[in-house]
């Protein structure tokens, strides 16, 4: 027993289970864009993609957990739903700031195309 549980540590020193996670929810994010306009935008958007995806995999954890371990059903779901509203909450409340980025940064690029067309017809 004493072995096995040295050997499963020594595995996680070396190969920790966020690791994994870290490289297969890089696939799915925006890269930001360093120096260019709206490089924070990007990552607002990575941030939320990442946000998501690892909300996901705490739900199939939890499923997982519930499978194998054999906690009660309405506990393992319980869990599930307390995840899931934590995580919609926080999606909410970045939502609502990217979208008053959105609303400003539309209402610049608006102005700034009617100065164009004013110097286009001119």
């Amino acid at each position: 027993m004493a072995v096995s549980k040295r050997i499963s540590q020594a595995s996680v020193r070396h190969n920790p289970p966020g690791k994994a996670l870290r490289s297969e929810a890089s696939e799915f994010m925006p890269r930001a864009r360093a120096g260019k306009r709206g490089s924070s935008q990007d990552a607002a958007y990575a941030c939320l993609c990442n946000l998501n995806f690892y909300c996901r995999k705490m739900g199939e954890t939890l499923r997982n957990v519930e499978r194998e371990v054999g906690i009660p059903k309405r506990n393992a779901s319980y869990y599930r739903v307390l995840v899931e509203e934590a995580c919609a909450l926080a999606s909410q409340d970045m939502l609502e700031v990217m979208n008053e980025g959105e609303i400003d940064r539309s209402a610049h690029l608006g102005r700034a195309r009617q100065r164009l067309e004013k110097q286009l017809l001119v």
